[in-house]
């Protein structure tokens, strides 16, 4: 045809298609019944057939590229867009596919309208296939990004979209002839001896995945620390077996093939175990009873075992003992890979003392590895890999079938001082121990009953309401156990003013670029260095305090033309080296270049003065509604016309950062929630918490996208609550607040702050245990909030169907009480109630089923009763009736167990008769 190019990309597209074709072939796919897969193509009986030519499908058998393992793995979804990318182009008008075969942007907005689940590199593939002079041969979108994160400075001015950028760097370089004198150039590209993520955590990764991809990976890390767990577990069966036989399997354990423990520590436990059989037997029961948490329990082994039981710190023996119980969850710590590992990470370990606190950061060390692996494409099975992974970049050498250029750059980067950022997370303890405790260390009076119920109501469904006259400590109780189970995080700080600059000298801050690349100059400061002929780079001199090198240095970065640019000099390795050995971001250096015959740059470094701040954790957002919210912006944000970007706020950072960890708990704490109508501005909520619908966010063709710790993340137009976000509105009622409407009440467990003990208070008591209706001690609280399988869940009919017959007979009792007067509930309010008295009877036990009910119509039931005398005062002393076993006005029969939906049914009854009104809020 006349236009050459555009048949060309025709046929690119058809090969395309014909390989979607010739890869159904080989793999199970579910085909219509009314078509038939041939050899080389997909007919059906209305049409003719259109077969793949000889030579093309012999063609696409090599191909141009190695798709990697996403290519095998994700095989179904790279085939699934393809054949929805199909279909899309086929329902196009002609004019419009002529025009996105026409131009290579209008394909990638087309290609980039197609859902792309787990098919990333099958859309960028197509991309290069159909236009190969404007994409690049890069199916990674991470490695597109490194690229052109690596050479945006070349660009004079870089387009913001990433494949237009890449295509401007090509461009430049074929046009710049000094592209071959860039000093160590081929490191700037992805390299196999060093890692393309040159984060501490990736870098990091980078070697661990090395060590865990190979095939006797299992056989020398993990299997026989499963055997020593196998002779521990033996060990505990026969002790609370009361065989004498422990002693054997003990010793056992400790022998070979044990590495885990050093001998001169574990040897003096071995033998007072064998001398002191009775002593010894307490204390490992203690340690391996069910219900401590491990913090406790190792701290108590400390104590409970002599110093001739051990020479140095018993923590490894401890951690090893734990692996009786559960050996992928409770790895064996050992002090120096821990202490390595936190240094090569950027981390710094919070617990700094010997015992549980230095056992749970390391605890906290394995679980952010897990996490940091995954997002890198290393999946690690538990914390015993973890822990095997983190000995092995630590300790062991480099593999024999690694190449020289790895091994050399291994052992560099494990001798070398790593990066350490400023703002890096310090490893957080996990929250364990006991809640109530917990609350009453902080100097604050609840109920055990009343925090148990806010915590099962959590667990039952993720909004809870806290109301009751100010003052009471409705939002400090949803702080708290917000924070006992996403604590606090410490960060370090920069604090101080930059240092002066010297006479002939400028100062520049140490930035992750600074430490990987070199300094660039600012323009104001050029004119402190010679003058040198343009687009040559000049060789010079680095000289510090115990270091001398050199770097190259650039002019004006190679500019294209002579207007004035950003000078830099970078380091080669030696010099990298070098500045990570003495620097770390946020520091500053003071750089004096001389140009007096040899040029030569001075570099002074001057540590910035860091402190440890405590910050509220990321899983936590605190908001305070105000009167004048009268829509969803104030919780979600909106896109900004005018400029495009989005404003987002703290609950939707939240919301994204919880898209990021589901397996973590988030809790969002509305303060005041009924200063502004809740249906106003929390209705879009309540139908995605219920339905499981998407919210609205934004309606842009365009990718949008925040910051979220440090990184930029794409907003999505549509947004469903994650199933680990809970939700706690604290509510007073006065003049200025508003009512709840039934809709809200029906979707929440509404918890009454009514009774204030004052007398007690007066008194200095703190603490107001009651005993029966609690969580076992040291409950893992954020386990509690998941259910069954591992996955959080909200009420479900089986919920109902599994409640007692007991309490199912009494909740229909009420129902049919209620029905009589059009003031029933309906399934989801039943289906609730039998998730929470489930939890109840799970968690605290069965002898507290009438205190559960109790609870439950307290908090779901009788909220929604409000109106006049005429349409609640019947019903009212009929529930007061059945209830309290007794009629109004007198007191609730001895019987009666359901005495605080009695106590609450008299209040509102006296509302009535004092006002003509009553509801469920006082």
């Amino acid at each position: 045809g006349p236009d050459q190019g555009l048949a060309r990309r025709q046929i690119s597209l058809l090969s395309a298609f014909c390989d979607c074709a010739r890869q159904l072939r080989s793999f199970q796919v579910r085909i219509p019944p009314e078509y038939t897969l041939r050899a080389g193509f997909v007919q059906h009986p209305a049409s003719d057939s259109v077969p793949i030519p000889p030579d093309l499908d012999a063609a696409l058998d090599v191909g141009i590229a190695s798709g990697g393992t996403g290519f095998g793995v994700s095989r179904s979804d790279y085939l699934r867009f393809v054949l929805a990318f199909t279909s899309t182009f086929k329902g196009l008008q002609e004019a419009r596919r002529v025009e996105a075969l026409s131009d290579p942007w209008a394909f990638k907005e087309l290609v980039y309208t197609i859902d792309v689940t787990k098919a990333s590199g099958q859309r960028e593939a197509l991309l290069h296939l159909v236009f190969p002079d404007s994409f690049e041969r890069i199916i990674s979108r991470e490695a597109k990004k490194n690229a052109a994160d690596r050479f945006r400075r070349f660009v004079e001015d870089p387009d913001p979209d990433q494949d237009k950028l890449l295509l401007q760097i090509r461009r430049q370089f074929e046009q710049d002839p000094a592209w071959h004198e860039v000093e160590d150039a081929h490191i700037l590209w992805v390299r196999d001896d060093e890692p393309s993520d040159t984060s501490p955590w990736g870098q990091f990764i980078y070697w661990a995945k090395l060590f865990y991809d190979r095939l006797d990976f299992d056989e020398e890390e993990r299997d026989y620390k499963l055997e020593v767990a196998e002779s521990l577990r033996l060990t505990k069966d026969h002790l609370f077996n009361g065989d004498d036989g422990w002693r054997t399997e003990l010793r056992k354990a400790f022998g070979p093939p044990n590495n885990l423990t050093d001998w001169r520590s574990h040897t003096p436990f071995v033998e007072w175990c064998s001398a002191q059989p009775d002593a010894a037997a307490d204390v490992l029961k203690r340690f391996w009873s069910a219900g401590a948490g491990v913090i406790e329990s190792i701290d108590r082994f400390f104590s409970d075992i002599p110093e001739e039981a051990h020479r140095g710190s018993s923590l490894p023996i401890a951690s090893l003992l734990l692996a009786a119980v559960n050996p992928t969850d409770w790895p064996v710590f050992r002090y120096e890979p821990f202490r390595i590992g936190c240094k090569l990470t950027g981390q710094v370990a919070s617990g700094t003392d010997d015992g549980g606190t230095l056992y749970g950061a390391a605890l906290g060390f394995w679980d952010r590895l897990i996490e940091e692996a995954a997002k890198r494409g290393l999946e690690l099975r538990d914390r015993l890999d973890a822990q095997s992974v983190v000995w092995c970049v630590t300790k062991n050498e480099p593999r024999p079938d690694w190449s020289e250029a790895q091994k050399l750059a291994f052992i560099a980067y494990r001798t070398s001082t790593p990066i350490v950022e400023p703002h890096e997370l310090i490893v957080p303890p996990p929250a364990t121990g006991d809640i109530y405790a917990f609350i009453r260390s902080r100097g604050y009076r609840f109920p055990d009953s009343l925090v148990t119920d806010y915590l099962l109501s959590l667990a039952t469904k993720p909004l809870v309401l806290l109301c009751g006259i100010s003052g009471t400590g409705k939002t400090k109780l949803a702080q708290l156990v917000a924070e006992h189970v996403a604590p606090p995080e410490q960060v370090l700080k920069i604090e101080g003013e930059p240092p002066a600059a010297d006479p002939g000298s400028f100062v520049h801050s140490v930035g992750p670029s600074t430490l990987n690349y070199g300094v660039t100059v600012p323009l104001q400061d050029s004119a402190l260095f010679p003058e040198f002929e343009p687009n040559k780079s000049v060789l010079c001199r680095i000289v510090a305090e115990g270091f001398t090198g050199s770097a190259r240095y650039y002019p004006e970065g190679f500019a294209a033309t002579r207007q004035a640019r950003n000078a830099t000099f970078r380091w080669r390795q030696p010099e990298r080296d070098w500045i990570r050995s003495v620097a770390e971001k946020g520091d500053y250096l003071v750089v004096t270049p001389q140009g007096e015959g040899e040029f030569v740059i001075r570099l002074r470094v001057v540590k910035a003065r860091r402190r440890r701040v405590e910050t509220a954790s990321a899983q936590t957002a605190f908001i305070s509604v105000r009167p004048d919210w009268t829509d969803n912006r104030s919780l979600l944000g909106y896109l900004n016309p005018l400029t495009g970007q989005y404003s987002p706020t703290e609950l939707l950072r939240l919301l994204l950062r919880a898209r990021r960890h589901p397996d973590e708990p988030h809790f969002a704490i509305l303060d005041e929630m009924n200063l502004a109508k809740v249906e106003y501005y929390f209705s879009d909520f309540l139908s995605a918490m219920e339905s499981g619908t998407e919210m609205v966010l934004h309606d842009s063709a365009d990718e949008v996208t925040v910051e979220l710790d440090g990184t930029q993340v794409t907003v999505p137009r549509r947004l469903q609550i994650p199933r680990n976000v809970f939700f706690t509105g604290t509510v007073n009622v006065d003049e200025t607040t508003y009512m709840f409407s039934p809709k809200v009440l029906d979707r929440a467990n509404v918890i009454e702050f009514h009774d204030v003990d004052l007398r007690s208070y007066a008194a200095g008591a703190t603490a107001a245990g009651d005993g029966h209706f609690r969580l076992p001690e040291g409950a893992d609280l954020a386990a509690l909030l998941k259910h069954p399988g591992g996955a959080y869940e909200w009420a479900q009919p089986s919920d109902f169907a599994g409640l007692s017959a007991s309490a199912k007979v009494r909740l229909l009792a009420i129902h049919d009480r209620l029905t009589r007067h059009n003031l029933h509930f309906g399934y989801r309010v039943a289906n609730e109630v039998a998730r929470f008295m489930n939890l109840v009877d799970k968690h605290v036990g069965p002898g507290v089923e009438a205190e559960a009910l109790d609870m439950q119509l307290l908090q779901k039931v009788l909220p929604k009763l409000a109106g006049n005398a005429a349409r609640l005062e019947q019903p009212l002393l009929e529930l007061y009736a059945d209830v309290a076993q007794a009629d109004y006005p007198a007191a609730p029969d001895a019987a009666c167990d359901l005495p605080r939906t009695a106590a609450k049914i008299g209040r509102m009854r006296e509302a009535l008769r004092a006002v003509g009104y009553a509801s469920f809020v006082e």
